[in-house]
């Protein structure tokens, strides 16, 4: 017999969850199984470190992220106003070149943060441009 149950994790709030299920047979037999998961419903929290606010620049410039989640970041990707995207490597501060050929500064260039959970941020960049 197969017996499925939907939890729902609404009211719980995001972080380590422990879930205990506890199944007793009419024979009065008892099985106890424990799953830990991890609540993620939030995205990740980026903030541009250089260049500064305001700042205007050209040429081949060097932006920083510092992004934070609760979870795993997924994947971070440098997006061009035709949709080309671009994966940047997930280090503890971020960096990417931009004013480069495949990553050319626009007005509305865009970059994605996306945690394992699906979860995501996007951060344009208008402040400095």
């Amino acid at each position: 017999m197969l017996l499925k149950r939907l939890f729902h994790l609404t009211d719980i709030p995001d972080g380590i969850v422990t879930v205990v299920i506890v199944v007793t047979d009419t024979a009065g037999k008892t099985t106890t199984v424990q799953k830990v998961v991890h609540k993620d419903t939030m995205a990740p929290e980026v903030t541009v470190l250089l260049p500064e606010a305001e700042t205007t620049i050209n040429g081949e410039n060097r932006i920083v992220f510092d992004v934070n989640d609760a979870g795993k970041l997924a994947k971070a990707e440098y997006v061009t106003a035709e949709g080309n995207r671009y994966p940047m490597e997930s280090t503890p501060l971020m960096t990417t070149m931009v004013g480069t050929k495949e990553q050319p500064i626009q007005e509305d260039m865009i970059f994605e943060f996306t945690d394992v959970a699906g979860n995501g941020k996007r951060k344009n960049t208008r402040d400095f441009i």
